[in-house]
């Protein structure tokens, strides 16, 4: 009886050990689907990405193609992509090279300690180009910003206002404003887009609802939304839009609907090449 009790204490331990490992893997795999989905739906399918094997079939059970993953496996490098999954495998592979070398960019961010999954932008020319390229781009939205909020063609809400001034609107969106609001005079109602547990600085807002400004000409809304639609899908990278479409807001307004893919292009508006391409 004395052993039979010694057993069963021995064994509780080893149960609940089991039961705690168990529910941490299901949250790992939770946290790895919520971060394939906003992956799926926000980064171009063209983009090369790299991951480890878990996270790979993750994305490839959310559509996208596995020509466009790249595998990391023990010794590998992440420097043939443009986007890196940083999963906790991925970052005890990497350690401290991950952002020191490889990816210092973070571009979304899901969950937190241990078990969370960061999305960042491989630097091809270095860590440090790309910090200063990221710190120029920064400075030069607030500039762009100021500019457009400058023009009588381009209204905006407050928060869109404070927004651009801020700099924290991706800079193919300032451009691909500007371009607009030559063909007609625009009202921005909302930016949006802003990717999950980080700051405006290396992942910019990357989405906008726009209409035409009421002090525009006197022509039909809808005929210039169309024309508005035509100009945009007709750019080519890297200014092609990943969408753009009219849509119904909350109070029965239609709107221009335009979103870029992620992640955020440093160095378009200094005339410059991109440091993470």
């Amino acid at each position: 009886m004395a052993a039979g009790i010694a057993v069963h204490t021995l064994l509780e331990p080893a149960a609940a050990v089991s039961s705690t490992t168990a529910q941490a893997l299901r949250h790992e795999a939770a946290i790895r689907k919520v971060a394939a989905a906003w992956i799926a739906s926000q980064v171009s399918r063209t983009t090369i990405i790299s991951c480890e094997p878990v996270m790979c079939g993750a994305l490839e059970s959310h559509g996208f193609p596995a020509s466009d993953l790249l595998k990391l496996n023990p010794g590998s490098s992440p420097l043939g992509s443009t986007v890196i999954v940083a999963t906790p495998a991925v970052r005890r592979q990497l350690g401290g090279r991950l952002s020191s070398v490889y990816a210092p960019a973070l571009i979304a961010r899901f969950s937190s300690g241990d078990q969370q999954v960061e999305v960042r932008a491989v630097a091809q020319h270095g860590a440090a180009a790309y910090r200063s390229a990221l710190s120029a781009d920064l400075r030069q939205r607030r500039e762009s910003g100021a500019e457009l909020l400058s023009s009588n063609r381009i209204a905006g809400s407050a928060a869109a206002r404070s927004q651009l001034s801020a700099g924290q609107v991706d800079s193919r969106m300032l451009v691909t404003l500007a371009a607009l609001a030559a063909l007609h005079p625009i009202d921005i109602v909302a930016f949006g887009d802003g990717a999950p547990g980080v700051n405006f600085s290396a992942s910019p807002l990357r989405s906008a609802e726009l209409q035409p400004a009421p002090n525009g000409p006197q022509v039909a809304n809808a005929a210039i939304m169309r024309s508005m639609l035509v100009f945009l899908r007709a750019q080519l990278p890297p200014f092609a839009v990943a969408s753009a479409q009219s849509a119904q807001v909350v109070g029965g307004k239609t709107v221009l609907r335009l979103q870029f893919s992620a992640p955020s292009l440093p160095g378009l508006l200094g005339g410059s090449v991109p440091a993470g391409g």
